[in-house]
């Protein structure tokens, strides 16, 4: 009778190749499933000749009516307001400036960080390359290896040789500009600026990374154990299970012996 041997040798190889190889549908699902918004949008800004600032920020300059807090009271008559939704002018774009400046969360969120006294050029442009590396980062992302690659900060040589830890290929790409101001307050929160709203992008897609490959070594542990398991030595010895030679293999999915 000719062995078995080459038979389960060759299944063991497969079995171990098939267990081994690293998946992508759950990176997909779980980047699919990421809202990462873009730091600027210019295309809801409020100043035409600075789009993408004032789609985060204002100015002292772009809020109307400043000191005013609060819209005019109407005149109230035994418990009755007499002229209600009664505005003047500069009420009505009091209200709706503070209906922008405090909707929280998406893109409305437009101005409603203060920049400063008035925005200027060097930062409009800042503003415009943070959303090009958001772009750069989101089609990064569809690839695990291209987004790693992306936020890599391992070793490398410099000049003389000697290793040094590495600039992200990301920021060398599109560089953060620390003469526009610091990218983080005292506080240690993001600055309102094109420097904050950029490490913030590259932070929300360091931690992306992170948790869409920790949950694809959920799963890719998952499969091997459940595809390893499909080929294992029968406890009962009476099957014949020969440790050595490998002959007696049980499959545990279909119920047979190699």
């Amino acid at each position: 009778m000719a062995s078995t041997q080459p038979i389960i040798d060759d299944i063991r190889q497969d079995v171990n190749e098939f267990a081994g190889y690293r998946g992508r549908d759950t990176w997909g699902d779980t980047v699919q499933d990421a809202f990462i918004q873009a730091p600027y949008a210019p295309e809801y800004g409020t100043d035409k000749k600075y789009p993408y600032l004032s789609s985060r920020h204002h100015t002292f300059d772009s809020i109307h009516n400043p000191m005013l807090t609060n819209a005019r009271r109407s005149e109230i008559v035994d418990g009755t307001e007499m002229d209600e939704g009664i505005l003047t002018i500069a009420e009505e774009r009091k209200r709706n400036q503070d209906r922008l400046l405090n909707e929280g969360g998406f893109i409305g969120t437009r101005g409603s960080t203060f920049f400063g006294p008035k925005f200027n050029k060097p930062s409009e442009k800042a503003a415009k390359q943070a959303l090009k590396r958001h772009e750069y980062l989101m089609n990064a992302a569809s690839s695990e290896e291209a987004l790693k690659a992306a936020l890599s900060t391992g070793p490398r040589p410099n000049r003389h040789g000697a290793m040094v830890r590495g600039e992200m290929p990301v920021k060398e790409q599109f560089p953060i500009d620390p003469r526009l101001g610091s990218a983080v307050n005292i506080d240690q929160s993001y600055a309102a600026n094109p420097g904050g709203q950029s490490l913030r992008n590259i932070h929300q897609f360091q931690d992306l990374r992170d948790r869409a490959s920790a949950a694809q070594d959920l799963t890719d542990a998952t499969r091997q154990i459940r595809d390893r398991m499909r080929f294992m030595p029968t406890l009962d010895t009476r099957l014949g299970y020969d440790p050595r030679s490998g002959e007696g293999m049980f499959d545990t999915r279909i119920g047979r012996i190699y």
